[in-house]
């Protein structure tokens, strides 16, 4: 479903819901309606330019600016419609995410293409707190710790913006990026992922002590979480990691003896 939502600067109330007797403007009502059905596809045009830089931290998918022209409207239809079609198209697809090593996303076995090299980190720490809500100003101290607070929410809009594009082809029921009060969080569907692989196997051999568990960690370890990446928020998981690896090793090479 593709729904056009036309902000010309009057609130509006609903009515007959939780949210009756509240005014909203166009913009919290998009977000609203993304938090009811992440399906739907909204093409927004903004009551002005300053609107237009906080729609692309919500999750719609087109962008039309005022004066409205139907020729306009006709052609983000056009293109979010394609999307629709690549993202049914990609519900078959194989996903599988690495975070030991070098981080990367594999879409049916090729690595996924990154426009910003600050679009992959932030997409890594969005791995890394995978189901998590992330502050915004978190994610600013995090990717720019040495920037002003106001150029770096700037860069970290410009960044999500590039983020989204990248992983346009995916269908949202296996990755998708939400945002709410300010926050970003990361939900995925059926992927693969090897942090939660590694962790699975590494508790299955706690509990039955059987080595097979303990051999396919060690193997999914390798040379440790994030190992290739100069990522400083990662150090702590990283460590936690490297002390359940230490503890598979011990007992592979008991079994060995």
């Amino acid at each position: 479903m593709i729904l056009v939502i036309l902000d010309d600067e009057k609130s509006m109330a609903l009515k007959g819901t939780e949210s009756e007797g509240l005014e909203l403007n166009g913009i919290v009502l998009s977000e609203r309606i993304l938090e009811a059905n992440e399906k739907i596809e909204i093409i927004y045009i903004p009551s002005d330019q300053e609107d237009a830089a906080r729609v692309f931290e919500m999750n719609a998918r087109g962008l039309c600016l005022q004066p409205v022209r139907k020729e306009l409207i006709a052609n983000a239809i056009r293109h979010v419609s394609e999307r629709i079609r690549r993202r049914d198209a990609s519900e078959s697809e194989d996903i599988r995410i690495q975070t030991f090593d070098r981080f990367e996303i594999f879409v049916n076995g090729q690595p996924m293409k990154w426009r910003r090299s600050k679009a992959r980190e932030l997409m890594a720490l969005l791995v890394h707190r995978v189901g998590s809500k992330v502050g915004k100003f978190t994610l600013c101290e995090c990717l720019w710790p040495d920037c002003e607070p106001y150029k770096a929410l700037v860069k970290l809009q410009t960044t999500v913006c590039s983020l989204r594009k990248s992983l346009a082809g995916i269908s949202r029921e296996i990755m998708s990026i939400e945002y709410s009060n300010d926050s970003y969080r990361l939900v995925l569907g059926n992927v693969q992922f090897d942090r939660v692989q590694f962790l699975h196997d590494a508790e299955s051999y706690f509990k039955t002590k059987m080595i097979k568990w303990a051999e396919d960690a060690v193997a999914l370890h390798g040379s440790g979480y994030f190992a290739e990446e100069p990522w400083s928020w990662a150090l702590a998981t990283a460590e936690e990691m490297q002390a359940k690896h230490m503890r598979l090793l011990s007992g592979v090479g008991r079994s060995a003896r």
